[in-house]
């Protein structure tokens, strides 16, 4: 990595650029840059090393590198405009900070796909207060070790769109912290921009939170749980869920779509709101995964 800091160190300031830092032959999947973009694959990085970036970053993509246990292991604290940030099969990272990031304010979007060995967002006894207080889309997908996502401390309030999927041994979406469970009050978890809720093929799911918290989501449109045969309760309270007089959803409601793979889970769920009968009230939003061609469509009698 010396003559990429040499680079680095001495590069001119540009308006726009894309770099590709890859010792072999690079993938055909190149992603596209609409601001200035930094891609590492096929790079060893070893704790201890000193990989610089580029302070106007905004994109870094990390492909098929190895040796990091956290990110950081990469100078992100100069990092400061970072708005993306996508690794995939990424071998040896157990935690993406192990450490908190306070100059990562202006970050928007997390994809972490093929992780093998990632057991936690942030490493234990940090907050992410800092960190992901921008963020508006995470996906993770394939991390087979991860067993919690969020803690219930963190600051999500900008999240719009969160895709989990076969995650093996993912547990619980929002875990508490220690002393939430001594009220008897019910928590609320706010999200109000959360437009987007994917959960699929996680089987051992047992919860998206605790049981005595729901999760606000005002501005909610689709909702996929599917293929999570232990989650027994749905704890998501949508004050947009209005009906007129004759019981049908109000042209002021905002959820479009829930998506879940058969009628026998729907059936069986629990969904508990302090007004209205939610499971009667979307029965017209509800669409199942037709187990022949994988598409989704109202059930089929």
């Amino acid at each position: 990595m010396g003559d990429w800091n040499m680079y680095v160190g001495q590069r001119k300031k540009l308006y726009k650029y894309s770099i590709l830092v890859c010792p072999l032959y690079p993938s055909r999947d190149i992603p596209s840059a609409s601001s200035n973009l930094v891609v590492f694959e096929r790079i060893e990085i070893n704790s201890g090393d000193t990989v610089m970036l580029p302070h106007d970053i905004q994109q870094l993509h990390l492909k098929h590198c190895y040796g990091a246990r956290s990110l950081n292991d990469i100078r992100l604290r100069d990092a400061i405009d970072l708005k993306e940030c996508t690794m995939e099969d990424f071998f040896d990272l157990e935690s993406i900070f192990s450490s908190k990031y306070d100059q990562l304010k202006k970050l928007k979007s997390l994809t972490l796909r093929n992780l093998g060995d990632l057991k936690v967002l942030v490493g234990v006894g940090e907050s992410s207060l800092g960190t992901f207080s921008s963020l508006k889309e995470i996906v993770l997908c394939t991390c087979p070790k991860i067993k919690k996502l969020f803690a219930a401390d963190w600051a999500l309030h900008n999240l719009e769109k969160i895709e989990v999927n076969y995650c093996l041994q993912l547990e619980e979406i929002i875990t508490e912290t220690e002393g939430m469970g001594t009220s008897n009050d019910s928590i609320k978890f706010n999200f109000p921009k959360l437009k987007t809720l994917i959960l699929s093929n996680l089987r051992k799911l047992k919860g998206i939170c605790c049981e005595n918290a729901v999760m606000v989501c005002k501005s909610l449109q689709v909702i996929e749980i599917s293929n999570c045969p232990k989650v027994k309760r749905i704890p998501l309270y949508l004050p947009q869920l209005k009906v007129d007089d004759e019981g049908k959803l109000s042209p002021s409601n905002t959820l479009q779509e829930i998506r879940v793979r058969t009628t026998d889970w729907w059936e069986s769920v629990e969904w508990e709101h302090p007004i209205l009968n939610v499971k009667n009230v979307v029965q017209p939003l509800l669409k199942f995964c037709n187990r022949y061609n994988l598409k989704w469509g109202p059930a089929v009698g």
